[in-house]
């Protein structure tokens, strides 16, 4: 189990700020399907208190985003599960969160589908300047989307560091999913072709 810290000293004693400064995107898909893209939209921005003038400019600036502008008045069981998760993740975003926390952001989606979230994400963390946090099992994912990566065994760190500096302490043409194997393949030393 772990602890996330935030960095304001004042966290403990103002919670709604902390929850203010993060966003969350669940594996399982979580939208209303019996709401519009932008009636999903508009309830999250309300329940973190964004203004109606602030709240339209956000929902179109990210509506743009997400490649899903033709979509704001589509009822969302008509999209597509990679429409979905681009709305999904707009909807984590709608309050302009400092920290984003998604988990397993692509499962389920076809590799076109994951390709379009994967540069979603790169594009709204260069953009926006927001700390991505992913947890993940594709190793393709992480070498893609992120600047460091965390290998997890039973719950321990096992190994901290860039992609790259990672596959290199692992052995020339190594890849993510080699270092995951070394690092927390224990049953599966060699079993690799």
């Amino acid at each position: 189990r772990g602890q996330v810290v935030p960095v304001d000293a004042h966290a403990a004693t103002r919670p709604d700020d902390v929850r203010r400064s993060i966003g969350v995107l669940p594996q399982a898909m979580t939208s209303d399907l019996d709401l519009t893209v932008e009636e999903n939209l508009i309830i999250y921005a309300q329940l973190y208190g964004v203004g109606r003038a602030e709240r339209e400019r956000r929902i179109g600036e990210l509506l743009e985003a997400v490649e899903l502008t033709e979509w704001r008045g589509a009822m969302t069981r008509a999209l597509s599960g990679g429409m979905r998760r681009r709305l999904e993740i707009a909807r984590g975003l709608i309050h302009e969160p400092k920290v984003f926390f998604m988990d397993e952001p692509t499962t389920g989606l076809d590799p076109v589908s994951r390709v379009r979230v994967w540069e979603l994400l790169r594009r709204i963390n260069a953009e926006r300047g927001i700390t991505l946090l992913i947890t993940t099992h594709y190793m393709d994912e992480a070498d893609f989307l992120c600047g460091r990566v965390a290998i997890i065994d039973q719950g321990r760190l096992a190994a901290l560091d860039t992609p790259a500096s990672l596959k290199r302490s692992v052995g020339d043409g190594a890849t993510l999913d080699d270092v995951f194997v070394r690092y927390a393949g224990h049953d599966l030393k060699g079993a690799r072709p």
